[in-house]
Parts: structure tokens; C-alpha cells; sequence
């Protein structure tokens, strides 16, 4: 069973590393903040998306539900768009027809 914050560490990681991978950590993490705070209409300082971001796998500490379901809605979001390219006909196939 993963837990709150080791399932919230590895979505803000993967939003910083798909949108942002050219930044410093300090400044992918402050970016995810201030996306977090616009997107969950519930505010989140940088020191805690730190924590998160370090979180280990054994962190029994809770994680605010409206930036759990945002992290979350999040996640399937960018999964989706991942996923997409894979459902779009290979180049040889619309060539063909």
C-alpha cells in the first residue's frame, strides 16, 4: 500500500520532470506550488511540496484532501495525454490510405 505522501511525491515529480525539466529543483518545486495553489483553490507553500518531494515510502503523515484529489486528477490527466499518442495511426498508415 503506497501512502498519501509517497503517492503525492511521485505525481509532483513526474509534473515538474513532464512540464518544467529544464529548472533547478528549487524552481520546479516553487512552479509546482504555485500551480497546486492556482489549480486546488486550497493555497500550499513551497516547504511543503519540498516535503513531499522528499517524502519516503514509509511517511505515514496525511496529505490535504483537495490536494490529494488535485494531485490525483492530475496524474490521470497527464496519463491520458501520454496514452494518446499510442491510439494516433502510425505515419505508414495514413500514408497508405
Amino acid at each position: 500500500m503506497v501512502t498519501p505522501r509517497a503517492e503525492i511525491r511521485n505525481i509532483v515529480r513526474r509534473l515538474a520532470l513532464s512540464v518544467v525539466p529544464h529548472l533547478p529543483r528549487d524552481a520546479q518545486i516553487n512552479f509546482v506550488a504555485s500551480i497546486i495553489t492556482r489549480e486546488s483553490d486550497k493555497a500550499v507553500g513551497a516547504g511543503t511540496v519540498k516535503d513531499w518531494w522528499y517524502a519516503l515510502d514509509d511517511d505515514e503523515r496525511t496529505v490535504d484532501s483537495r490536494h490529494m484529489d488535485w494531485a490525483r486528477a492530475r496524474d490521470r490527466q497527464m496519463a491520458a495525454n501520454d496514452n494518446a499518442w499510442s491510439r494516433l495511426p502510425c505515419l505508414s498508415q495514413l500514408i497508405a490510405a
